[in-house]
């Protein structure tokens, strides 16, 4: 029988919960990710060049859910397992702080999940590649939205720890887990992508800055013909440090995915310069990427500060720019706000500029 339960959590203070189960402890997380890569494809080079999760992940202000959906498979047990959950607390003392609803006892496992397990919105399910977990896994996520704010990615090596700072020694295609005494159950896990990553820059074209301002107000990544997406990833393990990505297929069934990327209902200032505004991030499932647009909700004001024409939208396709992504893989998308021509008396298209991406 699974060794995996879900157990009652404790307040937003404390960083685990307490297994009902005095043999039992919870596991704690520490996690690496391998950064996107501007558009070339994933290797296996790795896990050098993988760095600490909270500095490749950006977290979006306020978040208050993110976790790893976990399944624990006892070894020799082949039955469906059930998932349980791995919530980031945030900084706390200098360290990243989950709180855990995964149970372990000391006896071996196979680690495997993903992240974010909130975008599954049909939640996910995992069965034994070749009859038995430790040849690896086919992990089924279900109805991710195919454009998204979040990116979704799967874990692809975990390893034992002792604690929080202790040099872990990861490599690719390994799911093995030993569970410890109490206090001792940590595991090192890598990260990588299922999704692709587009990057928005905005700036205004200069002739135009010199006579009308513009504040961005929204800007929506749109996904069309794809609303929810399913992702069965098989994944072999290996002793080899290789990518244990096997394959990675896409369901689908029809319609639109909206994924709200910025918002400032005031509006903020575009220049001449390109700019993100911090990071303005959007990540599609690859199967989308030949299929997205943005639409961008703005404010046109004169040079003095008059609005001149609120609530504008735009709406452009990405397809051209992104259709070839691929998991892992970034694309930067510059966005120029500019008319067809110019007049210095209030031609239309000065207080309706259109908007390219290159």
């Amino acid at each position: 029988m699974l060794a995996l339960l879900m157990v009652a959590c404790t307040s937003d203070t404390e960083p685990t919960a307490v297994p009902q189960d005095s043999d039992s402890d919870v596991l704690q997380l520490i996690p690496f990710m391998r950064p996107n890569e501007e558009m070339t494809t994933r290797t296996a080079v790795i896990p050098d060049g993988y760095k600490p999760f909270t500095e490749v992940y950006e977290i979006p202000e306020g978040t208050t859910s993110l976790s790893f959906g976990i399944f624990m498979a006892e070894e020799g047990n082949t039955s469906p397992t059930k998932m349980g959950q791995i919530k980031y607390q945030g900084l706390i003392n200098g360290v990243d702080v989950w709180r855990s609803s995964v149970e372990v006892k000391q006896k071996q496992y196979y680690v495997y999940g993903f992240l974010p397990s909130e975008a599954a919105t049909g939640g996910a399910t995992v069965a034994a590649y070749n009859g038995d977990f430790k040849n690896g896994a086919v992990l089924t996520i279900k109805d991710l939205p195919a454009a998204s704010s979040s990116d979704v990615c799967v874990i692809t090596g975990v390893q034992d720890a002792t604690s929080a700072n202790a040099e872990i020694d990861l490599h690719l295609g390994r799911f093995a887990y030993q569970g410890k005494p109490k206090g001792q159950n940590y595991v090192g896990v890598l990260i990588d992508h299922l999704f692709s990553e587009i990057d928005f820059l905005f700036k205004v074209d200069a002739e135009y800055y010199a006579l009308r301002h513009i504040k961005l107000k929204k800007l929506t990544l749109k996904s069309i013909g794809y609303t929810n997406v399913t992702a069965t990833v098989r994944l072999l393990a290996n002793d080899a440090d290789n990518n244990p990505i096997d394959n990675l297929s896409w369901t689908n069934p029809n319609g639109t995915s909206n994924a709200v990327l910025f918002e400032d209902e005031a509006g903020t200032d575009i220049t001449t310069e390109p700019s993100a505004f911090g990071e303005v991030r959007g990540f599609s499932a690859p199967a989308a990427s030949n299929s997205l647009g943005i639409v961008c909700e703005y404010d046109v004001y004169d040079v003095k500060g008059n609005l001149v024409r609120p609530n504008c939208k735009a709406e452009n396709n990405l397809s051209l720019k992104v259709k070839t992504l691929k998991p892992g893989q970034k694309a930067v998308v510059t966005i120029t706000i500019k008319p067809t021509y110019l007049y210095v008396l209030s031609e239309p298209d000065l207080d309706n500029p259109t908007i390219e991406t290159n």
